[in-house]
């Protein structure tokens, strides 16, 4: 199956508009995606205060995740990183991790794809914070292959071509 990319850029979840992400890992807020960019605008607390936000993201069978890039990201209080875990669904991320990425001024701009794969659930997670990230879900949609003439039709075709032109050189001469 090819791929192919839109540029269309839609906030899935804005937490100063929508409210806060899940704070139960067992309750995930439900991301819908689209193909194209799906942005998804996230402050997260400190230890004391929503430090956790837990995710999942659904797509329709004609999409597929090609990229997790953080656009933005904004350290609060010094702390110099924000937990972004992978997790098995219905597991508390902060214990048991799939797999963890610090998310750093240095990350700006990097693909995490790679790193964090399509897990059942994501935690965003900040022990010094407060924090705030830019998150861009690219979705690419799959299309189905297009037929490809058999080679005999392609012969015939050809076949067709060559008699024609025999025939107008002939009726040329």
């Amino acid at each position: 199956m090819g791929i192919t990319s839109f540029a269309q850029a839609g906030i899935i979840w804005d937490e100063s508009v929508d409210g806060d992400l899940s704070d139960d890992f067992m309750n995930p807020t439900q991301l819908v995606l689209q193909a194209g960019d799906n942005l998804l605008l996230s402050q997260v607390g400190n230890i004391t205060t929503d430090y956790s936000d837990y995710f999942s993201l659904s797509l329709s069978a004609d999409l597929t995740l090609s990229q997790i890039v953080v656009i933005a990201y904004a350290p609060g209080n010094n702390n110099s990183s924000t937990a972004f875990d992978a997790c098995n669904a219905g597991v508390d991320c902060s214990a048991f991790p799939l797999q963890i990425y610090d998310v750093t001024l240095a990350t700006v701009g990097m693909d995490l794809f790679p790193v964090l794969g399509l897990p059942a659930l994501f935690r965003l997670g900040e022990s010094a914070g407060p924090a705030s990230l830019e998150i861009n879900f690219i979705v690419d949609r799959l299309q189905e292959p297009r037929d490809v003439p058999l080679p005999g039709t392609i012969l015939l075709i050809l076949s067709g071509m060559v008699g024609f032109m025999a025939k107008r050189l002939k009726s040329k001469s």
